[in-house]
């Protein structure tokens, strides 16, 4: 509403200095405007006066009401023709009587540069052309052959006559005026006159000698110097005089100065270019049947598609564009306006219309009245804003504040503030406030009512940080508990944030949360999080045992094993050899998994904060840790830059050392190993691959292989103890990051783990 009462106000001083320039161009001659089909749309006073005929009388109909001559036909031609005119016209006055007007004819244009009508300025030289036509006109002397003073003064217009065979050059008084010469003080000449005129139309000035010569009368418009030092814009029209041997002799015609005149048309085509460069579009609708438009701005075509011609060809009407749904609510304000009698403006409620190319806009539009003095409706003039943006930034802020309402409902997240300065201090809630106090809505809580509500053991809390809220400007962010109208305990988060104007805090605004499901929730993780690590704790106690003392009486079976192998060396049958053998062999393999699984139960008992790891420092060591196993194998090992990664160096060359090895392990029989290590870079995490040629794995034991103990091959195939990939698993997560293969039988194996960047 603020940006359309701002365009408002622009709009009306630019419709006031309209009429300033209208009221300058009214008083010095008479104007009219006549539009493509040569119907009259505008006349002043000043015609009127001249034509004796009424405003009412002439609007609306063809302009050859007032032009009459027989060449007015050509003159209309070469105005469509987009060629402006000047010269004399005689017509006939509403009473019958003939006068004499010197007139010059303006093609208006549209903005496709398209000629659309005229504007017409017109001076009355009636008793000037009667003066020439008198018989005894060239009988008289020089000095009183014009006695015209008067009707030039009241005309504006001056006039001269020059003699070549006598060399002298007549000016009137009102043609001295013109210059603000002294009649005593100078003396008219052609070189006199050619010293007057601007540098620049001087060649203007020569040509129209030339042209009077060869056609007989010329017209020109050119600029002079006035005696107060200004340039004023004259036209002349100037006449051939020739001698009883029909010998030019001279001419005889007019100036008038046209700088007023020259002035208004600009201002005036100023003032047309601004309006229908502007935001509103400017209408009048005719009060006859079917309010057909007699005057649109340009600018229509941006609004509704449809250009003015559109309009006032009647191609279109304006109740055509308006929305249906629309369409009576404004004419019953049309027909209200109109019962009203007055010549008012009133304000239609916003509607729609549908433009050329079937969108929908909102407009708002301001009509005026336009009465006669018996009080019928001749005309409406209407403003026509779009404000489509605005009422679509309406509409999206409204949804917003719904959105805004549901989504606080939804997440019992409401707003509160409190203006500071006035006792007892206020504090204003949203509904969803009231509704967490099970209260209800639109009461007036005092500060001291709300803090009341909290807890006793958090109501200190919550007063100290108000307190430095308000006196230091300090915001507080705080979890706490309240005790509801309805006597229910809730948990809820309190947020303030002070307002401060130089210095000085002046309210607090801020939001309440309820937050007791979330509480609750993370009491109880807190307390299965409890529990959970003394489970942690009472299975790295087992596994501590297990992998302890489990050894002892592994180690004494072992010793008894060797002392029944020395005391019985070659005494002992076949079959007891093996059993033996079965026993010793069974030990061993006990003692690694016991030896594995303390190394698995020790992953993650940290004493010291994850750093930055290079990857390529570890995998040299790694390769250095496995030469044997590669030399074995011939092994080719393939490593592409790594980068550096934050994480536990001993707990990646394990990750490393177990993916390369089971690489090599698991080969192709009569296969060199060839292994590629390489890094992406996903996201917002590394993804590594370690690449073999081996035996593959089938699809259904992609998932099974992490499995601890889990073994896909007998022992005697491939020796291990089955729990290298489950710590692959347990220190990639432990990284927060994830691990998998991807693989065919017999095609090899590629596994992928991710540490986050």
């Amino acid at each position: 509403m603020r940006s359309t009462t701002k365009d408002t106000r622009e709009l009306r001083k630019k419709e006031r200095e309209q009429k300033m320039l209208l009221a300058a161009l009214n008083d010095s001659t008479a104007v009219s405007m006549v539009d493509l089909h040569g119907n009259i749309t505008f006349v002043n006073k000043n015609l009127c006066a001249i034509s004796g005929y009424k405003k009412k009388d002439l609007l609306g109909q063809s302009h050859t009401l007032i032009y009459t001559n027989a060449f007015f036909s050509t003159i209309w031609d070469q105005v469509l023709k987009g060629k402006a005119w000047k010269g004399e016209l005689c017509s006939r006055k509403k009473n019958g009587e003939q006068y004499w007007m010197l007139v010059s004819f303006t093609p208006n244009k549209n903005n496709k540069d398209e000629v659309d009508g005229y504007t017409s300025i017109q001076t009355d030289i009636t008793a000037h052309k009667q003066s020439q036509n008198n018989p005894s006109f060239e009988h008289q002397s020089i000095d009183n052959t014009f006695d015209l003073n008067e009707a030039q003064r009241i005309a504006k217009i001056g006039s001269f006559n020059s003699t070549l065979s006598l060399n002298e050059v007549w000016w009137s008084n009102e043609l001295y005026a013109l210059f603000g010469l002294d009649p005593h003080n100078f003396i008219p000449s052609r070189k006199a006159l050619y010293e007057l005129i601007h540098p620049e139309d001087r060649g203007i000035f020569t040509q129209l000698l030339q042209s009077l010569i060869a056609n007989k009368r010329t017209q020109s418009e050119f600029r002079a110097k006035h005696a107060n030092g200004k340039w004023i814009t004259l036209e002349l029209i100037a006449q051939a005089k020739y001698d009883e041997y029909n010998n030019f002799n001279g001419s005889r015609g007019t100036i008038q100065n046209i700088t007023e005149r020259k002035e208004a048309i600009a201002a005036l085509k100023y003032a047309y270019n601004i309006i229908n460069r502007s935001p509103a579009v400017v209408f009048r609708w005719k009060n006859i049947e079917d309010l057909p438009v007699d005057f649109v701005s340009k600018n229509v075509f941006e609004l509704s598609g449809y250009s003015a011609e559109d309009f006032l060809n009647k191609r279109i009407r304006y109740d055509d564009i308006i929305h249906p749904d629309d369409l009576q609510r404004v004419a019953e304000e049309v027909t209200k306006a109109d019962n009203s009698g007055e010549n008012n403006m009133y304000h239609h409620e916003p509607y729609r219309l549908i433009t050329k190319q079937g969108t929908i806009k909102w407009v708002l539009d301001t009509t005026y009245i336009r009465r006669n003095t018996g009080g019928k409706v001749m005309f409406r003039e209407g403003i026509v804003y779009d404000i489509t943006k605005q009422r679509e930034a309406e509409e999206s802020l409204r949804k917003s504040e719904s959105l805004l309402a549901d989504m606080s409902k939804t997440a019992k997240i409401g707003g509160w503030e409190l203006s500071l300065g006035e006792e007892p201090l206020q504090v204003e809630w949203t509904e969803e406030v009231f509704s967490i106090h099970e209260l209800e809505p639109n009461q007036f809580p005092s500060l001291q009512d709300g803090i009341n509500f909290y807890h006793p053991d958090d109501r200190a809390t919550l007063e100290d940080a108000i307190k430095e809220a308000i006196e230091q400007g300090t915001p507080y962010n705080l979890e706490l508990r309240i005790i509801t109208a309805k006597n229910n305990q809730l948990w809820v988060r309190a947020i303030c944030r002070p307002f401060i104007i130089n210095g000085v805090v002046t309210k607090l605004t801020g939001t309440l949360q309820n937050i007791t499901n979330r509480k609750n929730a993370e009491l109880s993780i807190q307390h299965h999080l409890q529990l959970l690590k003394q489970k942690n704790k009472e299975l790295n106690q087992f596994a501590y045992i297990a992998s302890h003392d489990l050894q002892e009486p592994l180690r004494t079976v072992t010793n008894f094993v060797d002392l029944l192998n020395t005391k019985h060396k070659g005494t002992l049958d076949s079959d007891s050899n093996l059993y033996l053998n079965y026993i010793t062999n069974s030990v061993a393999r006990m003692q690694d998994l016991l030896h594995a699984l303390l190394e698995y139960t020790s992953i993650g008992n940290y004493d010291k904060a994850p750093r930055s790891v290079n990857c390529d420092a570890i995998l040299e060591q790694v390769r250095n840790d496995l030469s044997t196993q590669i030399g074995e194998k011939s092994a080719k090992l393939t490593v592409h830059p790594l980068p550096q990664v934050i994480g536990h160096e001993h707990e990646l060359r394990s990750l490393f050392q177990n993916l390369i090895s089971n690489a090599i392990k698991f080969c192709k029989p009569d296969s060199i190993p060839q292994i590629d290590i390489s890094v992406n870079k996903v996201e917002h995490q590394w993804v590594f691959c370690v690449k073999d040629n081996g035996i593959g794995i089938e699809e259904e034991y992609r998932e099974k292989i992490f499995v601890i103990f889990k073994r896909l091959h007998n022992q005697d195939e491939y020796q291990g103890t089955g729990i290298g990939l489950a710590r692959c698993l347990k220190i990639v997560e432990l990284h927060g990051g994830e691990i998998w293969v991807e693989s065919k039988p017999n095609e090899g194996s590629a596994f992928y783990f991710s540490i986050p960047n």
